[in-house]
C-alpha cells in the first residue's frame, strides 16, 4: 500500500515539475524573444544530462567520503554515450535506409 501511494505521489510530482518547467521555459522565451523551438531544445538537452550529472556528483561525493567510486563515473558516462548512439541508430535505421561500409 505504501509503495503504491509513493508511487501515485512520485507521478503527481512529475507532472507538476513538468508543467512548472514548461510554463517556465515560455516565459523565459517570451522575455528574451527567443524561438520556442530553441528553448525547448536547451530544456531536452539540459533534461537528458541530469540523470548522468546527478550520478558523477554522487559518486564524488562518496569519493570524498573515502569510497572509491570511479568505476561508477567512468560506466555512467561510457553506458550513456552507448545507449544515446545506439538509440539514434536505431531510430535512423526504424525511418532510413542506410548502409555501414
Amino acid at each position: 500500500m505504501t509503495e503504491a501511494l509513493l508511487f501515485i505521489s512520485g507521478l503527481v510530482g512529475l507532472w507538476l515539475g513538468t508543467k512548472w518547467v514548461v510554463k517556465s521555459a515560455i516565459g523565459i522565451a517570451k522575455r528574451f524573444n527567443l524561438s520556442h523551438t530553441f528553448v525547448g531544445l536547451a530544456i531536452l538537452a539540459i533534461g537528458t544530462d541530469l540523470p548522468e550529472v546527478f550520478v558523477s556528483i554522487d559518486a564524488s561525493i562518496l569519493h570524498l567520503k573515502g569510497v572509491e567510486s570511479s568505476g561508477i563515473i567512468t560506466g555512467n558516462a561510457i553506458g550513456s554515450s552507448i545507449s544515446q548512439i545506439s538509440i539514434i541508430l536505431g531510430l535512423a535505421g526504424l525511418f532510413l535506409n542506410f548502409t555501414i561500409p
